[in-house]
């Protein structure tokens, strides 16, 4: 973040895996025109209400809060001793449409026409941050990701909204003070999907881990809300993302796994021959999986950046067993077949030990974990 946060001159940045993009408000602060893609739309979701244009917007969105508010039902939803076995009550669900349809009758918007930056969209969204007030759920037995159905929770719904609206007003208020001359924007997009001819000045990523974690079920509260009053289905990427857990019967050719770097096919020819369960059928196909998808969206990534423009990625290296699944080296080949220079050595930012996966066994899973900091130069 250094790399471009001390920067005067204005460039045009790419984080071709926002994530949920907190980082980014810095770089836009000092002046940089920052474009942010992931293929999660959740992520992206919550990228489009860092955008320090909404400042300028806040009287107008306060006003059709209101007016889309008063369209709707009055409803409290009571939750003593009441079990909900989905991820929304019926009646939530339903004053969640109202909203919906209040906000694009206020707006004068079509749902189709939910673009960036616009008071319509912000609307939209602005429920996602009260999602887990809205929704109806559990623990399950990972600790990264909760389950539907569970006590409902006593809730007014524009109660919720008028807070977290108030609430994300203030983040706003504080996070851009003064003359902000930087830019935010942000699309939902696949970064295998880039052309070469974008030429951004600096790209600074953290990709997803090769932990096997599902990121959409992480954020399944926001995923059902956003679905509810977004009308975005979140599932219909879940088999493109970059480190997908969805690879049964699904295998790269041989062409695609020769391209990578000698000590990643080193790994996977490990993975695969390990006689533990699954390792064949399972482990194999997603390490490769994963392996290939990263090869590709990050060389994609390198051939956006204009000639000299330079890059920074934070990567961890994540365990198989006994296996440290070399994805630095997956990042690293892939620069380097896009014609970039890898400034310096790799440096190991920390070791650490993982979370455990499940509650009832106690483990020091992902000890051997390590991150990695890349710069790296087009030439």
């Amino acid at each position: 973040m250094a790399l471009f946060a001390g920067t005067e001159a204005t460039k045009r940045l790419l984080d071709p895996f926002s994530g949920l993009g907190s980082l980014l408000p810095r770089l836009v602060r000092v002046g940089h025109e920052v474009r942010a893609l992931d293929i999660n739309p959740i992520a992206v979701a919550f990228v489009e209400l860092r955008r320090p244009d909404y400042i300028r917007q806040l009287p107008e969105i306060r006003k059709a809060l209101e007016a889309s508010l008063a369209r709707c039902s009055d409803i409290v939803q009571h939750g003593v001793g009441r079990f909900e076995q989905a991820w929304v009550t019926a009646e939530i669900a339903e004053w969640l449409r109202e909203y919906r349809e209040a906000v694009l009758r206020v707006t004068g918007t079509r749902s189709e026409d939910l673009t960036e930056g616009s008071v319509a969209r912000a609307l939209a969204f602005l429920p996602l941050l009260a999602a887990r007030e809205l929704t109806t759920f559990s623990a399950s037995d990972n600790a990264s990701w909760v389950k539907a159905g569970g006590l409902v929770r006593p809730t007014d719904p524009k109660v919720a909204l008028k807070r977290i609206a108030t609430a994300w007003a203030g983040y706003l208020e504080t996070t851009y003070t003064g003359n902000v001359r930087g830019t935010l924007t942000a699309a939902c997009q696949d970064a295998r999907t880039l052309k070469a001819d974008e030429e951004y000045e600096g790209v600074l990523f953290s990709p997803p881990y090769a932990n096997r974690l599902d990121y959409l079920r992480m954020l399944a509260p926001e995923a059902v809300i956003l679905q509810l009053v977004g009308g975005v289905d979140v599932r219909s990427v879940e088999r493109h993302v970059v480190g997908t857990n969805i690879v049964r019967g699904s295998v790269p050719d041989k062409i695609a796994i020769g391209r990578l770097p000698r000590s990643v096919r080193e790994a996977l020819r490990t993975i695969r021959s390990d006689a533990a369960k699954a390792s064949a059928t399972y482990y194999y196909p997603f390490f490769a999986n994963y392996s290939v998808g990263l090869f590709n969206a990050v060389g994609n990534v390198a051939r956006a950046l204009a000639k000299s423009g330079k890059g920074i990625a934070f990567v961890r290296d994540t365990p198989r067993k006994d296996v440290l699944f070399p994805t630095a080296d997956t990042v690293i080949g892939a620069l380097r077949a896009a014609g970039c220079r890898v400034q310096a050595r790799p440096t190991v930012v920390r070791h650490h030990i993982g979370m455990r996966r499940k509650r009832g066994h106690v483990s020091l899973q992902g000890l051997a974990q390590r991150e990695w900091r890349i710069s790296f130069e087009r030439i």
